[in-house]
């Protein structure tokens, strides 16, 4: 192994350590919920997602609502220091005031206070931050279910095969690093339950931000990645079928905040003969929400073990260079 390579493993390894994985409840990445001070033209409630998109740099996302329930979306990109965030943009027009505007806040002591102001009006704005909490986080296995991660090296030694780097953390999940890991054993049509946690990565875009996927049988890839503050989704986008099919909505939570996938999922169909007469079909919640709804998966996805349909397969999980923790993982055969 050279240098080069030795190298690159050390830097995963230090990604996936506690630091970038942190519980982030104090920080300012994340969603917002709060009011505005009452104008005749919105609703008064208001919502907010906060990213950090470079260093020093967030993002920011309101969601308005008008009188007429549509909501706008309004985007700021503004700067921070060592506690706080800054925002402050100029809005030529908007169907909310219907003239130029003035948006500005602050982030500090888990508090977002800001102001909107125009020739016509000024008024407050204060939101806090809002966690969001899969139902089916920590789910217990169901009966004569097969537990295949609960935290024990024991256990990922007798289901899994493993690769020498795959190692349990400290909270008890396990960090893809240097390839993927499958399952030994074959499963057919089943029921899934996964908890995953994306890393925050502040430099990155796309699908160079927290990536892994999940590949039914093998061949089958149900996408993970950290498109939290992404309104355009594509079969790119968290929970969507690589190739395939996008998510109905982003139910992504901010990274460094444990998430769940249940799945349903049913093999394809074959004749006597052979030949497929049905494809294989997934129903994914995403958080406890409906994202993929029956959805007919015609072919393998790219990154596949095989491209050749069967009725059994391993249980993949994708190393994409770039950490996201596992834990919690079980599977139910549908009899």
């Amino acid at each position: 192994m050279n240098f080069r390579r030795l190298y690159s493993i050390f830097i995963l390894l230090l990604l996936c350590s506690k630091l970038l994985f942190a519980d982030n409840s104090e920080s300012i990445i994340g969603d917002w919920r709060g009011n505005i001070e009452n104008i005749e033209t919105i609703n008064s409630s208001v919502r907010a997602k906060v990213n950090a998109s470079d260093e020093n740099c967030y993002d920011v996302a309101f969601y308005i609502l008008d009188k007429k329930g549509n909501e706008n979306r309004l985007v700021i990109t503004g700067t921070a220091d060592e506690n706080s965030a800054y925002i402050r943009k100029e809005f030529k027009s908007s169907p909310l005031f219907g003239e130029s505007f003035t948006l500005e806040g602050r982030i500090a002591n888990g508090v977002f206070r800001g102001l909107i102001t125009n020739p016509r009006f000024r008024t407050r704005y204060e939101l806090k931050r809002y966690f969001v909490r899969s139902p089916t986080l920590n789910a217990p296995p169901p009966e004569n279910a097969l537990i295949l991660m609960n935290g024990q090296e024991s256990t990922i030694e007798q289901f899994w095969e493993r690769q020498p780097l795959w190692k349990i953390q400290k909270d008890g999940s396990l960090c893809p690093t240097s390839s993927g890991i499958k399952t030994r054993k074959q499963l057919g049509d089943s029921k899934y339950h996964l908890e995953f946690c994306l890393s925050l990565m502040q430099n990155a875009h796309g699908q160079q931000k927290s990536n892994s996927g999940i590949y039914l049988m093998g061949r089958y890839e149900i996408q993970v990645l950290d498109n939290f503050f992404d309104d355009e989704l594509t079969d790119r986008s968290c929970g969507g079928i690589y190739g395939v099919a996008a998510p109905l909505k982003n139910i992504c939570l901010a990274p460094g905040e444990w998430q769940t996938f249940d799945i349903t999922f049913l093999t394809p169909r074959f004749n006597t003969d052979g030949k497929k007469i049905q494809n294989a079909n997934v129903t994914v919640l995403h958080n406890g929400e409906l994202i993929l709804d029956q959805v007919e998966i015609p072919h393998p996805t790219p990154g596949c073990i095989s491209e050749e349909e069967s009725l059994q397969g391993p249980l993949m999980l994708q190393y994409h260079q770039a950490p996201v923790k596992y834990r919690n993982i079980w599977v139910k055969s549908i009899q």
